[in-house]
């Protein structure tokens, strides 16, 4: 009897589904969404800046900015002087930041429009 009245508490129209008892996982795919989304801006930020400036300058910028690597480094890599890896990432920095300002305002602009 005792596993009778076990079964039939599952399936009475008054139980929990079983879907419903489940952890949403949406907030998991959320910040893979958020991620992705950030990456394909800084990707399309770089690619708008690499048309606006020389081959030379969007490496010094690239190694520097995006991979973290040392001025030093930079300089001996890309044959620089370092003073050059330092103006370059001055003077490109804000053109990049710009570039991303502008593609977050056009999917703004996009998705409320």
């Amino acid at each position: 009897m005792a596993r009778a009245h076990r079964a039939g508490r599952y399936s009475d129209d008054t139980s929990t589904a079983t879907e419903e008892r489940l952890p949403d996982p949406s907030p998991g795919l959320d910040a893979v969404w958020d991620e992705e989304w950030e990456k394909s801006l800084v990707q399309a930020a770089l690619d708008k800046l690499q048309r606006q400036v020389s081959a030379k300058h969007y490496q010094i910028f690239y190694a520097r900015v995006i991979e973290e690597m040392p001025v030093t480094k930079v300089a001996k890599l890309l044959g620089a002087k370092v003073a050059e890896v330092y103006l370059v990432t001055h003077r490109l920095k804000p053109l990049f930041e710009k570039a991303v300002r502008e593609l977050q305002a056009r999917e703004r602009d996009g998705l409320a429009g």
